[in-house]
């Protein structure tokens, strides 16, 4: 620790101690050089010490922050890996179900070609007029027909 009469101050850029620059983040290369560098000249001074073992603290908690990092990419991993597997087991049973819809297209297509062709003309003398869905089915055998004057238009 400090002394009394002692000024110290330290953040990330510069670290001083009674006015002396101890060290700056300019000065080292890296974490484990700085922890070092501070550990050679924290002799003279305690400001260093204290310097050094923040710098420790803050690169144990940036540690323990990649490493949970890490467990959650891991499950993220995990996670995308399952989701894709079950994907996959969806387009498989896609394809088969759209296999299974081309086969029955193909057997009603084949079916269909058996079927004697309908006349083109309305279909058969015995076979009952198709009606509007929204019109009732006549029920009369011969409808009233529409008398039309000679000299007029219908309708007019």
């Amino acid at each position: 620790m400090p002394d009394d009469n002692e000024e110290t101050s330290f953040n990330a850029t510069r670290l001083e101690a009674n006015g002396k620059k101890i060290a700056s983040s300019t000065d080292f290369s890296g974490g484990k050089g700085m922890l070092r560098q501070l550990q050679l000249r924290a002799g003279d001074f305690p400001a260093a010490r204290e310097y050094a073992t923040y710098v420790r603290t803050e690169m144990g908690k940036l540690a323990s922050n990649l490493e949970n990092l890490s467990r959650a990419v891991q499950q993220i991993g995990m996670a995308v890996t399952k989701a894709s597997r079950e994907l996959a087991v969806v387009e498989k049973d896609n394809v088969r179900k759209s296999d299974a819809i081309n086969e029955l297209a193909v057997k009603v297509d084949q079916m269909m070609a058996k079927q004697p062709v309908a006349d083109p003309g309305g279909g058969s003398a015995d076979a009952a007029p198709l009606t509007p869905l929204n019109q009732p089915p006549n029920t009369e055998k011969d409808p009233p027909k529409r008398h039309v004057d000679a000299g007029h238009s219908p309708g007019g």
